[in-house]
């Protein structure tokens, strides 16, 4: 009973002295008031890193002809005990994969970087072979 009544006393109040939802809001600033200019702001790098970096991967040669560079192909086949299967060949984390290093191994993806880029490698979504299964 004392709880009803406080939540009776509660609302009355609000409703009494609480203010209109719009009221409030036009109370509020249009603008963001900053000391830093915003063009700073804009022209400020991302602190995240970026995981594909797209680069021109072709050269001509003195004929003109145009020579595309190998872009190299990894899938990620499995993950199991601190292992990765990476294009059907078990690797740990410092081994060479290619031209990468293997960084991280996480529980559905692997973390690869060489000195010009980093790969993410995560499991094919479509591969209907994958079965986990959980002790018996």
């Amino acid at each position: 009973m004392k709880k009803r009544l406080l939540m009776l006393w509660l609302l009355f109040g609000v409703m009494l002295y609480g203010e209109d939802i719009d009221t409030i809001l036009t109370k509020l600033p249009t603008k963001r008031v900053s000391k830093i200019a915003e063009e700073t702001i804009l022209s400020t790098p991302s602190p995240m890193p970026q995981l594909i970096v797209e680069q021109n991967n072709s050269q001509s040669d003195t004929n003109g002809t145009v020579l595309k560079k190998h872009e190299e192909k990894f899938k990620l086949i499995a993950i199991m005990n601190g292992s990765a299967n990476i294009n059907g060949q078990w690797y740990k984390i410092g081994e060479k994969v290619g031209s990468y290093r293997l960084e991280d191994i996480m529980e559905d993806a692997v973390f690869l970087k060489n000195d010009k880029k980093e790969k993410i490698l995560i499991f094919d979504q479509n591969n209907s072979k994958i079965t986990i299964t959980v002790g018996r």
